[in-house]
């Protein structure tokens, strides 16, 4: 699967593409990195999504310079909800929605820092669906007023993610495994780690 640049109209921006062997159109899904940037479990978590018939799309968020330069105003803009990895990512989502390759349906699936980000897209209304993978975000309650459907991946032994399952989200979304299939659902590993989903640990 080959890392391509996205021609924008604020530039280029370089992402993962992995696209499905069966025939497209295909419902796309816009990948978010975790604090480590567009890493190689990121990637393999892009295939993984191609196998299954998605179009995945994972932009690097650090593209405009070195990681740790980068690091501290993508976590800002997280916090407030705006700033230049909101505007890369929807450019992503545009991206996707012109190409002949896309069905227009999109979801966004998002690894720790990215779960955040997959959390806060998820009330944009600009997505058909969310994963959340150990995302948080502070005004919940608010966000997710009118979310998309979301299923949502935390470690139960995993104390940092407290905010996680604050009232705010847990009474949003059914926490029990047989609500799966319904519109939205947190799902919760014994094991404290997100390893159902990613193979690396999160950090």
């Amino acid at each position: 699967m080959p890392d391509i640049a996205m021609d924008l109209s604020t530039g280029s921006l370089p992402a993962y593409l992995a696209r499905p062997k069966e025939k497209g159109p295909w419902p796309g899904v816009v990948v978010v990195h975790d604090a480590l940037g567009l890493t190689t479990d990121l990637r393999n978590q892009a295939d993984w999504l191609a196998r299954h018939g998605y179009l995945a799309v994972a932009p690097n968020l650090y593209h405009w310079g070195r990681r740790i330069r980068c690091l501290i105003p993508t976590m800002r803009a997280l916090a407030t909800g705006k700033g230049r990895s909101f505007d890369d990512l929807d450019a992503t989502r545009r991206w996707l929605h012109t190409s002949d390759d896309c069905t227009g349906r999109i979801g966004v699936i998002g690894f720790c820092m990215g779960g955040g980000y997959a959390l806060m897209l998820a009330g944009s209304g600009a997505y058909q669906a969310s994963s959340v993978n150990y995302g948080t975000i502070g005004d919940a309650e608010h966000v997710l007023a009118n979310s998309c459907p979301i299923i949502a991946s935390y470690g139960a032994k995993d104390r940092s993610l407290r905010d996680a399952r604050t009232p705010a989200i847990t009474n949003r979304l059914p926490s029990t495994p047989e609500n799966a299939s319904s519109p939205s659902s947190i799902n919760t590993s014994a094991e404290g780690r997100g390893t159902e989903v990613s193979s690396a640990r999160c950090r």
